[in-house]
């Protein structure tokens, strides 16, 4: 699996939760219309969330969807993420794979950032050149890794990362 091949401490759905749509709390920075939720979601008071995977040693909920994540999906996620206080991520679509010359083929937009402010995407993994943390930064830039390196390069194609995507486009069910 892509987290074993890194070494990232993870839990699968480690943790259920019931929410409430917290939408009228005015500490809470709305998200992109887009998001808020129609049909049956909307109208219950309350709705149970499992998200795939928590990344204890990053903070980050991991949600792995095979399309375009649905409204209701990025909705809960943003739920989650504002009541934890922390960072979620929605990756979906085929995984990324390298070509002969390094270049990353990803058919989609890269993984949904979701947090207490809002949402954006194009955001992939990505490993700093010196100390080895893998983390998830916009368009995969290792200089905006969270470590205490000098780590100046803005994306690089990291052996290790290749070799995870590779292992988990082999162990897909």
């Amino acid at each position: 699996m892509f987290f074993d091949s890194l070494n990232i401490e993870f839990l699968y759905e480690y943790e259920g939760f019931s929410l409430r749509h917290i939408e009228d709390d005015p500490s809470y920075l709305h998200h992109d219309d887009s998001f808020w939720p129609r049909g049956e979601l909307a109208n219950q008071e309350e709705f149970f969330y499992l998200p795939d995977f928590y990344l204890p040693g990053h903070g980050y909920w991991i949600e792995i969807k095979g399309v375009y994540p649905a409204a209701e999906e990025t909705y809960k996620l943003a739920m989650l993420v504002s009541l934890k206080n922390e960072t979620g991520f929605i990756f979906y679509g085929d995984i990324p794979f390298y070509d002969n010359r390094n270049y990353m083929d990803v058919k989609n937009d890269g993984a949904h950032l979701v947090n207490k402010t809002g949402w954006d995407n194009y955001y992939w993994w990505c490993e700093c050149s010196q100390c080895g943390r893998v983390d998830i930064q916009f368009e995969g830039r290792e200089s905006r890794i969270p470590c205490p390196c000098d780590n100046a390069q803005s994306f690089r194609f990291s052996q290790r990362l290749k070799d995870a995507y590779s292992e988990a486009r082999g162990k897909r069910f």
